[in-house]
């Protein structure tokens, strides 16, 4: 038996037994329905951009070191214009209501904020007076401005937030086991829906929001994905094939792999994210494009002999290139492993095996539907036909150099765009763009400065040391040397209530203390181990090239200060995006050079790993080169995703036409001969496959995400340049003498 012959066992097997076949192929089906029950979401966001790198290790670390996980919502009140009087004690009667509300442990609100007990006009007096006079309210949101402490109230008057910490979760089981915040969330809503009006909007805000509303979107699009997805393929098909049943021939089986993939989620208990929520939809195409090669090989080719006949040769001649492209597409897949994020590890499983998987479901599929459909002789003549005219043939052998010139141009011009990339990740991307949830994060980002939390901690030998002049001077010189740095953001520690108290030499007292909400001075100040800490509240890092420069100025400023260690999300973000997508381009490259080597010892022709190199690396460079044009040179996590899994299929039509040209050669054709038949025969399914797969990813412009319509756009851009490449490149590298086998 031939190395080729092996590659389409498991369908000679279902054309010599096909009710074995059937009923072993229904039997897997049975078990990936049952295993859709367990199908699951992921809701933490923070595990798209974490690789337990020693950042995320620190933030680990820290956050166990506190008797409970700080867990924060915010309410974001917004007017469309400045707030008056009567606004004001409506936001007070709202602070009031939260505070009193089950399962809220404190609110910080324009309510609750006072004056330092230093300050000449207003010695520690609330900022909202008892009898409130909008003028005096603006005389004290100038006074307090002026006194260098940011409030709760924009510059404009017309916005404010509340940041509300939820009750401590002390018992054991809370930090091993993630709290159930959303009755509590439900509370807060109830309360800000009743006081919403024309006058004023509520929004929620805040980290611990973030992975619920990604969640409901996931399961929106999911849907969408599948629906849409599906009625185009069939449409497209009916098209490409004209007839019900081709049409059923080489869509059922696409159907069948998706669903397959859909249940490799449930078994192995893999939970669907941003990043991997598109799987079954790309699965589908992918099968349909196998599928409809098979197809219209089967209609096309030898319309007088006996259906099982013909139905074997489409095996024996396209089956082989059918399971080197599963296979290329899974080296493809396997490489993002490279990476250390565990979800990205987790699509590399789910991706390499859902397209294996859908291999042999396609190759089973297809000789059962095709002998149980039947593809009569009319049905061929009649819709015979090709996309790919001799003329074309024939211009395209004779400009072979012309071809290659123009191929070589595109390639350099497309690299001098890669020097204009530059590593990027915005969290708030993976959001859906519909989501009230990220509006107003954008709102406490640009007008209060963000609700993620930078945490730069002091280590000392005991508790008591802290209360030293050396021991506090430390924390003073930390503090202040971060207040420098970020003079725009909120910076907490037990230096600035000292100062807000009105001794900034000296540490807080124990009455001063007793103040204060427990959760706070927790997070300030820890007894075993001995440390302080200062929080400085932040935007995202990269939400714009200034986050991104003041951020790094803290982590500065806190390394000279002598700062133990400097973490959080933000830190964590910063670090790892850039490293992510370091490991992401290392698979990439691997990936490339691991398929044309497996595909030239294949074919046992060591020279086509040059030769499919070359149009393959095409397409990646002008589609990484295009974000300098449709995303602000931003090169982020998941477009080298999305570079990764276009190489992986667009090298696929690369694999259907050299296995043409080799049967072709095989046949005793010379080498033009053999390659206009294979520009003719072939480019015909390449096109057909090509408008299907750009078709089902098209159904990603449909998305809330960002994210998806990127990776979607990014590899129907990469398909297109593929198609050209394979059509025009690609034969023409092949005429070149020393090519020829």
């Amino acid at each position: 038996m031939t190395r080729f012959s092996l590659l389409v066992l498991p369908a000679r097997f279902a054309l010599s037994s096909p009710r074995i076949a059937a009923v072993v192929l229904l039997l897997a089906l049975a078990i990936c329905a049952v295993s859709l029950t367990r199908l699951a979401f992921e809701d933490d966001i923070t595990k798209s951009f974490a690789s337990g790198s020693v950042f995320s290790q620190e933030y680990e670390a820290l956050i166990d070191a506190l008797p409970s996980e700080p867990t924060e919502i915010i309410v974001v009140a917004q007017s469309s214009t400045p707030f008056d009087a009567r606004d004001f004690a409506t936001l007070r009667d709202v602070a009031f209501e939260l505070e009193l509300a089950e399962g809220v442990g404190s609110v910080y609100s324009i309510a609750s904020v006072r004056f330092p007990n230093t300050h000449i006009a207003y010695p520690g007096a609330l900022l909202l007076p008892v009898q409130i006079n909008a003028g005096e309210v603006g005389e004290r949101l100038d006074a307090i401005q002026l006194a260098g402490i940011h409030s709760p109230v924009s510059n404009d008057r017309r916005s404010t937030l509340f940041s509300i910490s939820l009750d401590a979760q002390e018992d054991a089981s809370s930090r091993s086991d993630k709290v159930d915040i959303s009755p509590v969330v439900d509370t807060i809503r109830n309360i800000i829906s009743a006081f919403g009006g024309q006058q004023i909007s509520y929004s929620l805000a805040g980290e611990s929001l973030i992975g619920p509303d990604m969640i409901r979107a996931l399961q929106r699009d999911l849907i969408a994905y599948n629906i849409v997805g599906g009625a185009l393929a069939f449409v497209l098909a009916l098209l490409i094939l004209g007839n019900l049943k081709l049409v059923a021939i080489a869509v059922i089986p696409a159907f069948l792999a998706a669903f397959v993939s859909l249940s490799v989620f449930s078994v192995l208990d893999f939970p669907i994210t941003v990043l991997n929520t598109i799987m079954p939809t790309l699965v589908l195409v992918l099968a349909l494009a196998d599928s409809v090669h098979l197809t219209l090989h089967l209609r096309d080719n030898d319309p007088g002999n006996a259906l099982r006949i013909r139905v074997a040769k489409s095996i024996d001649e396209i089956g082989p290139a059918c399971a080197l492209t599963a296979l290329t597409t899974s080296i493809a897949f396997a490489s993002i492993a490279f990476s250390e994020n565990q979800q990205l590890r987790d699509m590399a499983i789910i991706g390499a095996l859902s397209v294996l998987l859908a291999y042999l479901v396609v190759l089973v599929s297809f000789p059962l539907l095709a002998r149980f459909v039947g593809v009569s002789q009319q049905i061929v003549h009649r819709r015979k036909w090709a996309l790919v005219s001799a003329g074309m043939v024939h211009w395209i052998l004779r400009k072979t150099r012309f071809l290659l010139a123009s191929g070589f141009a595109v390639t350099m011009l497309a690299i001098v765009g890669l020097f204009f990339l530059h590593p990027w990740f915005i969290l708030d991307e993976n959001l859906p763009t519909t989501s009230s949830v990220r509006a107003a994060n954008q709102v406490v980002a640009h007008e209060f400065g963000g609700f993620y939390r930078i945490w730069s901690e002091l280590e000392y030998s005991n508790a008591d040391e802290i209360d030293t002049q050396k021991g506090w001077a430390r924390l003073v010189d930390l503090t202040t040397a971060i207040e420098n740095a970020a003079p725009d953001y909120t910076v907490l520690s037990l230096a600035t209530l000292s100062r807000w108290w009105g001794h900034a030499d000296q540490p807080p007292t124990e009455q001063e203390l007793d103040e204060l909400p427990r959760d706070l001075i927790a997070q300030l100040v820890s007894q075993n181990p001995a440390s302080a800490r200062v929080i400085t509240r932040v935007p995202e890092a990269m939400l714009t090239p200034a986050t991104l420069k003041t951020q790094m100025a803290i982590e500065t400023a806190a390394i000279s200060a002598n700062a133990t260690r400097t973490v959080g999300i933000p830190i964590i973000i910063r670090h790892e995006a850039v490293s992510i997508i370091r490991q992401l381009s290392i698979g990439l490259g691997i990936a490339c050079v691991i398929s044309v080597i497996v595909l030239a010892v294949f074919y046992q022709w060591p020279i086509l790993a040059i030769v499919l190199l070359l149009p393959n690396l095409l397409p990646l460079i002008v589609t990484a080169s295009s974000l300098v044009i449709f995303n602000g040179g931003q090169l982020t996590p998941v477009a080298m995703l999305a570079l990764t899994v276009a190489f992986g299929i667009a090298i696929d039509d690369s694999i259907h036409f050299v296995n043409r040209y080799i049967v072709e050669r095989q046949r005793g054709l010379g080498s033009d001969a053999a390659l206009g038949v294979s520009i003719q025969e072939t480019g015909k399914a390449m096109i057909a496959t090509t408008a299907l797969i750009c078709a089902g990813m098209g159904v990603t412009m449909m998305s809330s995400f960002e994210t998806i319509r990127m990776f979607g756009g990014m590899l129907i851009l990469a398909f297109i340049v593929a198609l050209f490449a394979d059509l025009l490149l690609l034969p023409s590298l092949l005429r070149m003498r020393v090519f020829q086998r």
